[in-house]
């Protein structure tokens, strides 16, 4: 049996997206002006938000013509978690890897998590979150906020999975219009 109804669901996916179209737009227009001067995008997230994170990462390089790369090696993860601590392991492998003009994009349930803190006091590379709940330390730290209204872990990862796909679709779909003049 079930007891939650596919409808209520994605209504409930639904109102968690509202008034979020704006901030997307502007992410948009920031991952364009990004890959347009040969930038990388880094995606990062924890748990189900790297895996959205990851997966994004791959469809933006194969289908939206856009640099982009996840952290998400397991042994470079844990080697960092292990040996420098957890709050390091994208503070430590971005400061190695990364340009000054690059972005990063962080999916983020909490937007509390400790492993991004760091990098962000640096302050020194643009940062769009996607973040659920009240939205945490992110809220007020990233350059771009797209707020996912929601306690709901899975909702906010739910509508996650929206967002990246609305970037991807538009990026595409720029790329075409690109193509075709």
């Amino acid at each position: 049996m079930i007891r939650i109804g596919v409808s209520n669901y994605l209504a409930t996916v639904q109102r968690s997206l509202e008034n979020c179209a704006p901030s997307i737009s502007l992410a948009i227009d920031m991952i364009v002006k990004n890959s347009r001067a040969g930038r990388i995008l880094w995606v990062l997230g924890n748990g189900g938000s790297l895996a959205i994170a990851q997966h994004f990462a791959q469809d933006l390089l194969k289908l939206g013509n856009v640099r982009a790369i996840a952290i998400n090696c397991p042994s470079l993860i844990s080697a960092y978690a292990n040996d420098d601590g957890f709050e390091n392991v994208y503070f430590n492998p971005l400061s190695k890897l990364r340009t000054r003009d690059d972005l990063v994009m962080i999916f983020s349930c909490s937007g509390s998590s400790r492993n991004y803190e760091k990098f962000m006091a640096a302050g020194s590379i643009p940062i769009i979150s996607v973040v659920g709940t009240n939205g945490g330390f992110l809220k007020q730290n990233s350059d771009l906020f797209i707020h996912v209204k929601t306690p709901d872990y899975q909702v906010a990862e739910t509508a996650f999975c929206v967002i990246a796909d609305l970037i991807l679709k538009n990026l595409m779909f720029k790329n075409e219009r690109k193509s075709r003049k």
